[in-house]
């Protein structure tokens, strides 16, 4: 299995952890909680953890968070509103169909007694999986 089709089977299993099934109906909370294992296992290692100790000691909500966010989400139409200048030249894109919508991703933190030199670097950036 080479690299890019890894990361696409990533991917694949990130969709899998949805509540609804392909059909719309809901699946049940245990299938879910097996998917985002599955998903965590694959994706922890897509991101190529820095050390060992990573990995060995990963514990949710220590280490490892589902963070939500919320991205916009640009949905073009056809009455999209170009402006321009007097020279007739394009400078701006005018959209009143953008929606926001809520995402979750997991997160690697680390706090400085998390790691050997914490003590003289403070936390460390997230790792996003």
């Amino acid at each position: 299995l080479d690299w890019p089709n890894y990361l696409r089977l990533v991917e694949a299993l990130a969709r899998e952890c949805a509540p609804l099934s392909h059909k719309g109906t809901p699946r049940s909370d245990k299938d879910v909680a097996m998917a985002v294992q599955r998903y965590l296992m694959f994706a922890i290692l897509a991101c190529v953890p820095d050390r060992q100790r990573t990995l060995r000691e990963l514990e949710l909500n220590r280490t490892l968070f589902c963070e939500e966010y919320e991205e916009a989400l640009d949905t073009p139409s056809s009455s999209a509103l170009s402006d321009e200048d007097e020279e007739g030249e394009l400078f701006g894109t005018i959209r009143d169909n953008m929606r926001w919508v809520r995402r979750r991703r997991w997160v690697v933190r680390h706090n400085p007694e998390d790691y050997k030199t914490g003590g003289a670097y403070g936390a460390r950036p997230a790792l996003v999986l």
